[in-house]
């Protein structure tokens, strides 16, 4: 699922119009959105426009309640993911994520968060686990900034890519990687692909995830990657971890869910 949005970092105050197109195909949504002042616009924090960030992207972990992630942001979507698998229930956990505009600060922003307590199961002190995962995440690419106006291409999986993640407790390491094929529009069929890179700590897990992920160009089948900052647990019963990344113009934050296959 992909699609563009494009909004005005100052807070509107007052407006005569407001009018939102919005055009849907089975593998993209142009979201475009059109204002129209009988008044001037005001800054949120300031007239001069100074409370904009230096940076075009945030990404973070956050908070869960009730399947989402907290935060507040304009043009929000959320998604979440889980361990189950089709015709099975989740006895693991969620990890919930979201895409959005903070207008304050003039950011394309993504978080991502666990909820509540997993149910990942005891420490384990040595030997070689392997866990049958699922992966999902937001991410807005091609970010830019010009002025108060900011823009970018949100993408997400339709459906939730499948990995497998192997942890050896001995050596304190997670690694594992999956796919899953990505309907962008302008590169549909391409795959996108996870790498997690991690180490275990007792029952905490750090690291790397690389999201390998379809650029929005005309010009051809492209793709770019992106390091995001992994967070989570892991027990005998089963791993649940966010991981979360910017550079210059993309942000990403996502989740794995996975339950001991062994």
């Amino acid at each position: 699922m992909h699609s563009f949005f494009q909004f005005s970092a100052l807070q509107v105050i007052s407006f005569l119009r407001m009018k939102i197109m919005t055009l849907n195909t089975p593998r993209s949504t142009r979201i475009s959105l059109a204002l129209v002042m009988s008044t001037p616009m005001f800054l949120m924090a300031c007239s001069s426009g100074s409370s904009l960030a230096d940076s075009t992207t945030a990404s973070r972990v956050v908070g869960v309640s009730n399947g989402v992630a907290q935060g507040s942001l304009s043009q929000k979507t959320n998604g979440s993911v889980t361990d189950a698998r089709s015709g099975s229930v989740s006895r693991v956990g969620l990890v919930a994520y979201a895409s959005g505009i903070d207008a304050e600060r003039g950011q394309m922003v993504t978080v991502a968060g666990i909820e509540g307590t997993p149910n990942v199961g005891a420490e384990v002190q040595s030997g070689v686990v392997k866990y049958d995962a699922n992966f999902n995440y937001q991410l807005v690419e091609d970010v830019s900034r010009r002025n108060t106006f900011i823009s970018g291409r949100r993408q997400t999986l339709r459906n939730a890519g499948q990995m497998e993640l192997t942890a050896d407790f001995g050596a304190g390491t997670l690694k594992g990687s999956g796919s899953s094929t990505n309907l962008n529009i302008l590169n549909a069929g391409l795959p996108t692909s996870l790498l997690v890179d991690g180490q275990i700590n007792g029952q905490a897990v750090t690291g790397t995830a690389t999201v390998t992920y379809p650029v929005s160009q005309l010009s051809g089948r492209v793709r770019s990657n992106i390091d995001t900052d992994l967070n989570g647990q892991i027990g005998d019963n089963g791993v649940i971890a966010t991981f979360t990344g910017t550079n210059d113009n993309t942000t990403v934050a996502g989740g794995i869910v996975g339950a001991a296959s062994n």
